[in-house]
């Protein structure tokens, strides 16, 4: 919203040290999930079992518990993407306005979290399970768009 505002001197240099502050903490707050994850036993991109009949209460439990860490470590990596991605487009609009002594390191950063971003939002898709999804099979293939 910062960088937004035209009326705000420095802007983009404010922005810039909010969005550092955010991603330190959202860094953290992966981390404790990542931990907590390995505390219970598993990893980080380990997938779930579905297919569970006769679970006792304390495995329902320790199944529920993992998932809703799971399903928070993904929330944290959409939120983390968007941080570095903001932080891309804050380098960017830094570098624009930087004299030319100024523009390398900065070309450098915003290709940086550019690049970061591409790698969460390559781990976010790859946590997500659309095989098993109903409205996929109404999806007509692309070998079939070309027949037509």
């Amino acid at each position: 919203m910062i960088r937004r505002q035209e009326n705000v001197p420095a802007r983009d240099r404010r922005a810039l040290e909010i969005l550092l502050a955010t991603k330190t903490a959202s860094e953290l707050h992966v981390a404790d999930v990542v931990a907590e994850l390995e505390r219970l036993g598993v990893s980080a991109d380990e997938e779930e079992e579905e297919d569970i009949d006769d679970e006792s209460g304390t495995a329902r439990e320790a199944r529920v518990r993992r998932r809703a860490l799971q399903a928070r470590l993904r929330e944290a990596n959409i939120t983390r993407h968007k941080i570095v991605f903001l932080l891309g487009d804050t380098y960017h609009a830094l570098g624009e306005d930087a004299v030319d002594g100024e523009k390398e390191p900065l070309v450098t950063e915003e290709n940086h979290n550019y690049e970061e971003a591409e790698a969460l939002r390559k781990t976010i898709l790859r946590g997500m399970h659309f095989s098993n999804q109903p409205w996929l099979s109404n999806l007509t293939a692309p070998q079939q768009l070309l027949r037509l």
